[in-house]
């Protein structure tokens, strides 16, 4: 008698529920802590709601480049092995944001690092997306990148949950917390996975490329209802930080 196992619902393998577990871990990591640089920004720095805004607008330019680049990095140099160093060198970020907010570093120091962050955190996400499709044949992709995505924002909808009760003690204790989970998300990785063969492609990316689009009549307006849902998006986020700067404890 065949013998059941639970990570093979749905006919998906072990190492596909073991990539969607340190997805969400390294999600969680990134959601405990975050959500509430804004709030440190302006209850401990005085930054102004503007400056915060305009800190967050080139964070986002540099998270879209770093992305592109994490996409041809994740094609020329493995996904796994960029999984595991993104993850790593999160970790190290982590501790550094969290010694400059609580030696009380600065601005500057503590821009320089969450920058850094975003940038890792920004190849991170193009490897492991490319592992969900390396990993799964091409029928159950669609069923294995909500599963994925779902374990990630699951990690997004519980951190700020835990970050808002560990806020009220310390903010450097947030980025604490996810440099520890940073690192479970790592051991997960490193001890558990198996990565699928590798699968190098030798097409170079041109930013040009992107332009690509405008050819495709489907894809063109989903990545324009994706801008115009994420704009959205951010004002109601954007929002919330807003009231919450005014009473850190809202």
């Amino acid at each position: 008698m065949a013998v059941w196992h639970p990570w093979r619902a749905r006919g998906f393998t072990r190492d596909f529920w073991i990539l969607s577990l340190g997805w969400f871990i390294a999600a969680l990591g990134f959601a405990i802590s975050i959500p509430f640089l804004a709030i440190y920004f302006s209850s401990e720095l005085g930054l102004t709601k503007s400056e915060i805004g305009l800190f967050f607008v080139g964070i986002a330019v540099i998270r879209a480049i770093s992305q592109a680049v994490g996409g041809e990095m994740s094609d020329r140099l493995g996904r796994y092995g960029l999984v595991l160093h993104s993850q790593s060198a999160r970790s190290v970020s982590f501790v550094l944001l969290g010694m400059a907010i609580g030696f009380k570093w600065g601005f500057w120091p503590v821009a320089i690092l969450f920058g850094t962050n975003a940038v890792f955190g920004s190849l991170f996400m193009p490897a492991v997306n490319a592992l969900v499709s390396d990993m799964l044949p091409p029928e159950q992709r669609l069923h294995g990148y909500a599963i994925a995505r779902s374990a990630s924002n699951l990690g997004w909808a519980v951190g700020p949950a835990i970050g808002g009760f560990m806020a009220t003690t310390s903010y450097a204790s947030l980025f604490y917390i996810s440099a520890i989970l940073s690192v479970g998300s790592l051991v997960v990785f490193w001890l558990y996975f198996t990565p699928p063969p590798v699968i190098v492609n030798q097409d170079r990316f041109k930013y040009t490329d992107l332009l690509a689009v405008k050819d495709d009549k489907f894809l063109a307006t989903h990545a324009v209802l994706t801008l115009v849902l994420y704009l959205v998006v951010a004002q109601a986020q954007q929002y919330k930080i807003c009231q919450t700067s005014l009473n850190p404890y809202f």
